[in-house]
């Protein structure tokens, strides 16, 4: 979408539900800019910090946090679970040895080459239901611990990715990130994946362009089964988004 207004109007439409009413004029934000090993490039952090700025100068109160999460867990638990159950969905013979195997290779060892998120879904595809069931309920515990660590707070802002959009590109290639090289997985998902597994709704926003147009964003997290909430939080930072220009009818 190209607004929040317009989010809430799809919300409104899937839900049949009226958006909640503003509770409070200043936020409470947790921020977090790295973790499991995965920083953003110079430009997106440095454009991350500069938005944060500008929000402490409206008000609002912002605390930088390191959570106690297990972010390798959560990527590993999320690869087993989506591993799993994306077996689950292909044709009988090839849901068994050795056919699962070839699968594997094509469709993940070749495109993602090495890095964890390869390692995690081959993890799953490889499961049997036991590790599945099991790899739930560590799920439930891991968003337990996101529950507690951010109930006291009403966003927390992490980056998309470790830079700005890039360019369309062949699956699997190597990136290269603050002067090493990074696994392709790691590069675009290493800020979404492991928060995939913990089931709360989150709103990612443009802030900035880099020097070739490509948007820089922000991931703004709010709390499971509040996604109206999450919309009138976000709808205080509007400002401070990058604006999309509107495309001429």
């Amino acid at each position: 979408t190209r607004s929040i207004q317009d989010m809430e109007l799809v919300l409104q439409v899937l839900t049949n539900a009226t958006p909640v009413s503003r509770t409070t004029s200043k936020l409470k934000i947790a921020y977090t800019l790295s973790w499991a090993g995965i920083r953003a490039d110079e430009r997106s952090e440095a454009s991350i910090l500069k938005f944060i700025e500008k929000v402490r100068s409206a008000g609002h109160d912002l605390m930088r946090l390191e959570p106690e999460i297990d972010f390798d867990q959560c990527l590993k638990t999320w690869g087993v679970i989506l591993g799993y159950e994306y077996k689950m969905m292909i044709p009988p013979p090839f849901k068994y040895r050795p056919l699962i195997d070839i699968f594997n290779y094509f469709f993940n060892t070749r495109r993602f080459q090495n890095g964890p998120f390869k390692d995690a879904f081959q993890e799953g595809l490889l499961a049997d239901k036991t590790k599945y069931e099991s790899a739930l309920k560590n799920g439930e515990a891991l968003r337990e611990v996101y529950h507690q660590t951010f109930k006291n707070y009403d966003l927390w802002l992490t980056p998309v990715s470790a830079s700005a959009a890039i360019p369309h590109q062949k699956t699997g290639m190597l990136q290269s990130l603050r002067g090493a090289a990074v696994d392709y997985a790691t590069y675009l998902g290493g800020f979404l994946t492991s928060t995939a597994l913990l089931h709360h709704p989150i709103l990612s926003a443009p802030i900035e362009t880099d020097d070739s147009g490509h948007p820089i964003g922000v991931q703004l997290h709010g709390k499971a089964g509040q996604d109206w909430q999450l919309l009138s939080n976000c709808s205080m930072l509007n400002d401070f988004f990058w604006r999309i220009a509107p495309v001429a009818p």
